[in-house]
């Protein structure tokens, strides 16, 4: 039954240091297959220059749910995907600051496309502003 259903749980946050411009990453994972998914997704985002995988010191959240892509008569896996949301922590609360949905043929590429986006929609407006992750809401 677990082939039938495959749910992995990520949460990955992130903060800015202002000194050198580093985002510290966790990452945390549950569900099936928690491994190599998690094995991707830290090896996609050791490939960008200013972020760094630790367990302190975070204040931004990413959280990703993966469900396989079955064939409805023969229940083979034909792909991947996730739905993943960033949250700040503003005080008290988590603020959500986007929601995305990434569909991939295999898990290294599902990762992949997670931690470009990732990159791309949250980590680069902060490198171009030069401050943290801001905790108001991302424009639509």
């Amino acid at each position: 039954m677990k082939s039938l259903l495959l749910s992995i749980c990520l949460a990955f946050t992130a903060f800015a240091d202002d000194t050198n411009r580093t985002f510290y990453v966790r990452v945390l994972v549950g569900g099936v297959e928690t491994n190599s998914m998690a094995s991707y997704v830290k090896r996609e985002l050791r490939g960008l220059n200013d972020v760094s995988i630790t367990d302190t010191d975070y204040r931004t959240t990413l959280s990703i749910v993966v469900v396989p892509l079955e064939e409805t008569k023969t229940k083979e896996i034909r792909g991947y995907v996730a739905s993943w949301a960033v949250t700040v922590r503003d005080g008290d609360r988590d603020i959500l600051r986007n929601h995305a949905a990434q569909v991939g043929n295999n898990l290294r590429e599902l990762a992949e496309k997670i931690a470009t986006s990732f990159d791309t929609k949250c980590l680069e407006p902060s490198r171009q502003s030069k401050e943290e992750i801001p905790a108001q809401k991302l424009k639509q």
